[in-house]
């Protein structure tokens, strides 16, 4: 197992754990009134975080692309907001266009192709 893999389990792993959450507002009040503005990260960010710079670099290596979109998978049965479900669906779109990116790759990756298209189907 590599590296990258390894990693992507861990952050899929903790994205499992805070999918399911809710993530308190930012804006905090008390009897209505603004007491505080806390500085946080929202789901979006956090998935954008963990996922976004692995893809970018492993944009050749189709073992690598078919765990995210095993990850990915993973983390839309546990996310129930819409707002989660629509930046998954970003993620899944582009990982399969990172997947077709030359003939290669898209041979190699056909099993976790045929995953992305079968979410992005449930997520429409």
């Amino acid at each position: 197992m590599t590296t990258a893999i390894t990693c992507i389990e861990y952050l899929t792993a903790i994205m499992l754990h805070i999918a399911p959450r809710r993530i308190p507002d930012a804006h905090r009040r008390l009897n209505g009134r603004l007491r505080v503005i806390a500085c946080g990260q929202t789901f979006v960010d956090l998935l954008d975080a963990a996922f976004t710079e692995i893809r970018d670099a492993a944009a050749n290596n189709s073992r690598v692309l078919s765990h995210l979109v095993k990850g990915i998978e993973a983390i839309h049965a546990a996310a129930a907001p819409p707002e989660r479900r629509a930046a998954l669906r970003v993620h899944a779109e582009r990982l399969q266009g990172a997947m077709r990116t030359s003939a290669q790759l898209e041979r190699d990756c056909q099993p976790a192709l045929g995953v992305c298209a079968r979410l992005l189907e449930e997520m429409a």
